[in-house]
């Protein structure tokens, strides 16, 4: 069985309407720009008047975003804050669970903060050497934001050698305000 596309239906009820005798403005909206995975959208439970919170797209789509570098910042940065410096790439839609993906192996020792709170519980954050070496020259250094801690490790964990094509992950838990390593996650 087939079914009619959109095109069609908004033919069909706007065709029926005129041929009814009224008149009916009807606009159909085909096709999208696509989202990115910062787009913020609410979500409510238990109907109108029901408790609400807001969450990225990327976040409901498929539970992750990502950002992806073919260049190494220049400065250090927070995860959900202002483009790292030196790209034009933007970690919005990571603060909610993601990768910053790294196709790219020389760069300049920085900082990544982890995202500000709040964070939603079990957010899954990794750093990833998506080359086909060994980072060398990097000295990533990932540090908690205000009111966190990384658990697993020191309060922050350095990469300066992040096997080619492998990932570092951390887990965020409410209840202990803290980052979680994820060991081979």
């Amino acid at each position: 069985m087939r079914f009619p596309t959109p095109q069609a239906l908004g033919g069909l009820v706007l065709g029926g309407l005129i041929a009814a005798g009224g008149l009916a403005l009807a606009q159909i909206s085909i096709g999208s720009q696509g989202f990115f995975g910062n787009e913020v959208i609410e979500i409510a439970q238990g109907g109108p008047g029901g408790p609400s919170t807001f969450g990225t797209v990327g976040r409901i789509s498929s539970g992750r975003s990502n950002a992806y570098f073919t260049a190494f910042p220049t400065a250090s940065f927070t995860i959900g804050g202002a483009n790292p410096t030196g790209t034009t790439v933007s970690t919005a839609g990571v603060a909610s669970g993601g990768v910053l993906l790294f196709n790219v192996t020389n760069g300049t020792a920085i900082t990544i903060t982890l995202p500000a709170n709040p964070v939603i519980d079990g957010t899954i954050i990794g750093i990833c050497n998506g080359t086909a070496a060994a980072w060398a020259t990097n000295a990533v250094t990932v540090s908690a934001n205000t009111g966190q801690t990384i658990v697993g490790t020191a309060a922050t964990q350095t990469l300066t050698t992040l096997a080619a094509s492998t990932c570092n992950k951390w887990i965020w838990n409410q209840v202990a305000a803290s980052w979680f390593v994820m060991v081979g996650g």
